[in-house]
């Protein structure tokens, strides 16, 4: 938008008539809000909250990047003479702002003049950055991740924010973007700077108007020597924020915002000033794109670090391992393929604790810092700078985490309660390695929020570097010898019924004392897992249709490969062995029923046979014919050949076994568990102290099963305390 003698002369016309602004501002009120109407679906979030300031709420939008994306939080305040603009009229720039910078926007909806005078906009915006800073406001950000921002008349509220923290010591802002911010209470043609001269008639923006905004604005004479109103006017400049500050060529506030950058950095603030050519006031807030604005991202940008960050850590990928390459083509709406675990801790969660625990956790597990996408041949992980967020749980367990369409991180870590839960995409990791990351996670959070009782803690005793952590334990132990051929699966019995429609997954939470488990399990002469697997067995068979029974049962028992062979890797290593069962050829009393599960899986843990299985399965992979083909083949082929091998399934049981947490953290944490998204019914299972938790998943709306399965146990005389997200509100996330 360069300014030639044609633009001059069309904004010399539009700013001739200076229609007086106490008897136009309701109009101009009413234009806004009409074009803000226009506005079409925005690809974020939008929360509309209050805040309370002396019994009035406040009105504030969030806007947030989808898919947990956000680098920080820019609190805004919008434009307008104090006496225009609002939330919705700045709905379109807020979004841009969101989708450009990657941030949280945070925008308040101040009280305006004429109704409200000087300094209730200062103190509404001050309450809002107040409950942000400490907290009680998007508690999930950490102070140093919030920056003020205000453009025109929000560029002045923000600074003058700034002032009141560092006078009012409530909290300390770290960075403030002011884009041409009014500073200087005089703007008739004796003010001391220039820009009101030059600029003040010709471009839309005049002197007139600004000192008509003024006189609505100020409620007496002493309000206009106030520094909370013009900045420039404070004594006292040290100790203020990081400052970018924007000006435009064309505006009569040019001068005064550069002069406030000029005195800042007198005082000792890290200060940029940029002048932004050609540029009118009102630009970066106008609905139409420009390359100004383009131009005034970059420089933004560049003052946050964003593309210093960018530059200075180079891209690098890895390819997926042997288990992960089945996961991207058959994830669906129906099984998004992800797993969650959950720690209930004994007090409510404090997000900015498990935060700062996240930001330190993730640099031990750089690879969990990754993206997936689609190559020529395969799908492969590429690292990436986005910072992994803590939410507050808003979404169904176990939704989707994996979009080919959007470039997200592959796990998620929410709070809910007392409850934190950390939600993995399996092609990231397996139930083995993401224990290791989640035990860490947990380890680290307690240790800040209790740092004088754990002071002594010993984070985690997961012995492994950054490059054992992220290693493709497949390949690692890959040999070509030979190995047996691929059997085809037979079709197994499947659990039929009515599939839920509100929500994906019914949950089906059971807790009992595991040493009640393992004095039945001992009474039988078999392990936990043989046991309740038998037990599952059962409840499925007892369930079954008459005309069913000739079907054999077959469960999918994933098995921890780092329990046969070495391995440190936070990655996938896990196989599958199937125990299958059938009621018409074999006895129905669950003792027959644990004597041979537990025989069956004597047989399918040999470890030469688990040996032979991955290795048949990795030599697939590397067959030339298959690493020649193109993605957009091997993807309908790898979902065929998943149906087939679901044919011969009907359920999953997993065992992630117990979970180990440094001694002391016991005296704070209730118990751990597991769940998993699926398209039939699944059980996990974990221990932590003398708690075991099993959880079932389904997509049916009958627990016939899962009833079936604690009756059993209850029958046998352990104690089950049985919690689901089916019924009452309140359990409607566990």
């Amino acid at each position: 938008m360069a300014i030639n003698k044609a633009m001059k002369a069309a904004l010399k016309v539009l700013s001739y008539p200076d229609p007086d602004i106490k008897k136009s501002y309701k109009l101009i009120r009413r234009f806004d809000r009409i074009v803000a109407k226009r506005l079409k679906n925005p690809n974020c979030r939008i929360d509309n909250l209050t805040v309370e300031r002396e019994g009035y709420p406040i009105p504030v939008r969030v806007f947030s990047p989808l898919n947990n994306k956000s680098k920080g939080v820019i609190l805004f305040f919008h434009g307008g003479g104090w006496v225009n603009g609002d939330i919705e009229s700045y709905t379109p720039t807020c979004i841009d702002i969101e989708e450009k910078l990657c941030r949280t926007v945070v925008s308040v909806d101040y009280r305006r003049a004429p109704e409200h005078k000087f300094p209730t906009a200062p103190e509404d915006c001050y309450a809002v950055a107040k409950k942000l800073f400490c907290g009680e406001l998007l508690p999930e950000f950490l102070p140093e991740d919030i920056i003020l921002m205000g453009d025109s008349a929000g560029g002045n509220l923000a600074a003058a924010v700034s002032l009141m923290a560092h006078d009012r010591g409530d909290f300390k802002p770290k960075r403030q973007i002011l884009i041409y911010p009014a500073t200087y209470n005089d703007h008739s043609p004796s003010s001391p700077f220039v820009s009101i001269r030059e600029n003040g008639t010709d471009y839309m923006l005049t002197s007139k108007r600004i000192v008509g905004y003024m006189k609505l604005y100020a409620s007496k004479e002493e309000d206009l020597q106030s520094p909370y109103l013009a900045p420039l006017l404070a004594k006292d400049l040290h100790g203020q924020p990081d400052t970018l500050i924007i000006s435009a060529q064309y505006c009569p506030l040019r001068d005064e915002g550069e002069e406030y950058g000029r005195r800042l950095a007198d005082a000792g603030s890290n200060v940029s000033v940029f002048r932004m050519p050609n540029a009118i006031h009102g630009y970066f807030s106008l609905p139409i794109r420009l390359k100004l604005k383009k131009k005034t991202y970059s420089v933004i940008r560049r003052f946050l670090g964003d593309d210093r960050a960018a530059e200075s850590q180079p891209k690098s990928w890895i390819k997926l391992d042997n288990a992960a390459k089945i996961f991207p083509p058959t994830t669906s709406k129906r099984d998004a393929k992800v797993f969650r675990f959950f720690c209930e801790l004994k007090e409510t969660v404090e997000p900015r604790a498990l935060q700062a625990a996240l930001d330190e956790c993730i640099k031990s597990f750089p690879f969990y810092r990754s993206i997936l996408k689609k190559g020529i041949f395969w799908y492969y992980f590429e690292s990436t700078d986005i910072r992994p967020l803590v939410r507050e749980e808003h979404k169904e367990p176990c939704s989707e985490i994996f979009n080919i369409n959007r470039k997200d991180l592959l796990f998620e870590v929410s709070y809910y309660k007392k409850r934190i839960n950390l939600e993995v995409y399996h092609a990231l990791s397996d139930g083995g390695g993401a224990a290791k990351f989640f035990e860490t996670l947990v380890s680290l959070y307690l240790k800040k929020l209790y740092s004088k009782d754990l002071a002594n803690l010993s984070v985690t005793d997961y012995d492994a570097s950054g490059a054992e952590k992220q290693t493709d334990s497949f390949y690692k132990h890959y040999s070509k010898r030979k190995t047996v051929g691929v059997i085809t699966p037979k079709r197994a019995y499947h659990i039929k019924g009515e599939r839920l429609y509100s929500r994906p997954l019914c949950i089906t939470e059971g807790e009992m004392p595991v040493s009640d488990l393992l004095n039945k399990a001992h009474e039988y002469g078999v392990t936990l897992t043989a046991f309740l697997l038998a037990v599952f067995i059962k409840a499925i068979g007892d369930s079954m249709p008459a005309r069913e029974k000739r079907k054999n049962i077959v469960i999918d028992v994933p098995v921890n490969l780092r329990n046969y062979f070495e391995s440190k890797s936070a990655r996938n290593f896990f196989g599958i062995i199937d125990i299958e069962y059938n009621f018409k050829e074999q006895p129905d009393d669950l003792e027959s029923i644990i004597r041979y599960v537990n025989e069956s899986m004597k047989q399918n843990l040999d470890k030469s046979k688990i040996a032979e299985r991955m290795t048949g399965l990795t030599k697939m992979e590397n067959l030339l014919p298959t690493r020649m083909l193109p993605v957009f083949v091997k993807d309908p082929g790898l979902k065929i050949a998943n149906h087939f091998v679901e044919m011969g399934v009907t359920a999953a049981f997993s065992n992630i076994g117990k979970i180990s947490m440094p001694e002391g953290t016991e005296n704070y944490i209730n118990k751990f568990g597991v769940l998993c998204s699926t398209k039939r019914i699944q059980g996990c299972m974990c221990s932590f102290g003398g708690s075991f938790v099993i959880t079932f998943t389904s997509p049916f709306v009958s627990t016939d099963i899962q009833c079936r399965f604690f009756r059993i146990l209850t029958g046998l005389g352990i104690n089950v305390r049985i919690t689901s997200n089916l019924g009452s509100e309140k359990n409607a996330i566990l």
